[in-house]
């Protein structure tokens, strides 16, 4: 409903969107049909939230809040 996507099968992107946003917010336990897209997704999240303010700024980018 929040997409407005009715077939499961076309909603992979809203998923991963809401695993990615439960991550930061301390989930640690997904239950996902499409493994491969959301642990690919879930890395780079993870990534991104543990690279440090140093990373960030080598790379000439602004740092973000709370790194």
């Amino acid at each position: 409903e929040i997409t407005g996507v009715a077939a499961p099968a076309e909603r992979l992107a809203g998923t991963i969107g809401a695993n990615v946003a439960a991550l930061m917010r301390g989930a640690s336990l997904f239950r996902v049909h499409d493994v491969r897209a959301n642990r690919q997704a879930l890395d780079v999240a993870w990534a991104v939230r543990t690279a440090g303010a140093g990373a960030w700024a080598d790379q000439g980018f602004a740092t973000p809040e709370g790194a």
